[in-house]
């Protein structure tokens, strides 16, 4: 019955008016302010004041706490001033003003975010009908997202106010009415995001598809040294690899609107390319937005096998004489992708045998000729009239198997 009677007891203090919230104070779940030992208090007093989760403040023994915010005396002549300073600013009226003034205590978030989550350093304060003009200040101070203005007589103003990010780029826009009777008032200001104007840029970047080696494979890791990159159909850009990569600066394309075409070719240090991508990006008008193309292979293998007959009889590479083996690969335009006789291969290897692999061929359509010299000089080679054909898909890699087409070649 004892257990019962202290357990009623401490519900009842902890459910009591006024009284703090004992745990973990932050700022996700406390209104007023924590104090040193993490109790979330009202933070409405002079002695612990603050708002949102802030570290209690304890005002001046001439100052008072008016929502959560240190308030100096509320008569007298114009207040501190400030562009950037702490967190009480001038407001209406400057020195020699006859009767009270009072203080507008402004509040605020971006839709909803912090300064932090938004990415807004500064506020920029414009009061009509006050000498408060395009005055900044921090947006954060002292841990509370907002300011103070001071020295306001009674009546009405409206503010306009400003968000910008660290690069002075103006990010929100706020209003605010505001009613000054006979004492301190407080604004809740909601921002909200500027639609921008103008030409936009994109800020370019690139990434490589999965290697055996890595998922996310360096321009090192890619044998990429040079990366081409052109908008629009522009003059391309050849870039160093490493540029697009995440540390990389990037490759910037200015004054872009609506939809940009990208067209990216990474290339090894002889120029061939591997990896190739055109992709539409919009451009936000305006603003500077990062964009990372992920490339894609250009490239595929090309694995085959061969023989030699003549008339009836089926011949190794020894039986004919044949030491080397040329292929070449013409594309469907006429042009051969070897010079001379094509690329030169052992006839017999000691691991494939009479078969090899092309590792990284463009992709396309070809058609096929070999050719070999065996003993005599007898001239061996596919059909040169009718050649057979093959197709090279990028991104596919087939190996030596069962379905490895082979190549007869004749005299």
């Amino acid at each position: 019955m004892r257990v019962i009677f202290q357990l009623l007891s401490l519900a009842l203090l902890l459910a009591a008016p006024g009284c703090v919230v004992r745990n973990h104070c932050t700022p996700n779940n406390c209104n007023g302010c924590c104090d040193p030992t993490g109790m979330c208090l009202d933070g409405t007093t002079k002695d612990a004041c603050g708002v949102r989760g802030a570290m209690c403040t304890a005002c001046g023994p001439t100052a008072s706490c008016g929502a959560g915010i240190c308030l100096g005396p509320s008569t007298g002549g114009g207040a501190a001033g400030g562009g950037t300073g702490g967190g009480a600013a001038g407001g209406n009226t400057g020195g020699g003003v006859v009767g009270p003034t009072y203080s507008i205590i402004f509040l605020w978030n971006f839709a909803g975010q912090t300064c932090a989550q938004a990415a807004v350093s500064n506020v920029v304060v414009n009061v009509a009908g006050a000498s408060t003009a395009n005055q900044t200040v921090r947006c954060n101070t002292g841990g509370t997202d907002g300011i103070v203005l001071l020295g306001f007589r009674p009546g009405s103003y409206t503010a306009t106010l400003e968000g910008r990010d660290a690069t002075n780029a103006l990010r929100f826009r706020g209003t605010a009415r505001v009613q000054v009777v006979d004492q301190d008032v407080s604004a809740q200001v909601r921002f909200e995001p500027v639609m921008a104007t103008g030409p936009g840029e994109l800020l370019v970047r690139w990434s490589f598809p999965a290697l055996s080696t890595s998922a996310t494979p360096t321009c090192a890791q890619a044998t990429i040294t040079t990366v081409s990159v052109s908008a629009n159909g522009g003059a391309a850009r050849d870039l160093t690899c490493s540029t697009g990569e995440p540390s990389g600066m990037g490759a910037r394309f200015q004054n872009l609107s609506g939809t940009a075409t990208l067209d990216l070719a990474a290339a090894d240090m002889n120029g061939f390319v591997y990896f190739r991508k055109q992709q539409q990006v919009p451009v936000p008008a305006g603003v500077s937005t990062p964009v990372t193309v992920a490339l894609d292979w250009d490239v595929g293998s090309l694995p085959v096998r061969w023989q030699f007959r003549d008339g009836p009889a089926t011949l190794t590479c020894a039986q004919a004489g044949v030491t080397s083996v040329y292929l070449n690969l013409r594309t469907q335009a006429g042009v051969l992708l070897y010079p001379n006789a094509g690329a030169e291969v052992p006839c017999a290897d000691p691991t494939t045998g009479q078969a090899t692999v092309f590792p990284y061929l463009p992709k396309g359509t070809f058609d096929v000729f070999f050719q070999a010299v065996g003993t005599g000089g007898r001239l061996f080679k596919t059909d040169q009239t009718t050649p057979p054909r093959v197709t090279v898909t990028a991104g596919q890699f087939p190996q030596l198997d069962a379905a490895t087409p082979t190549y007869t070649m004749s005299p």
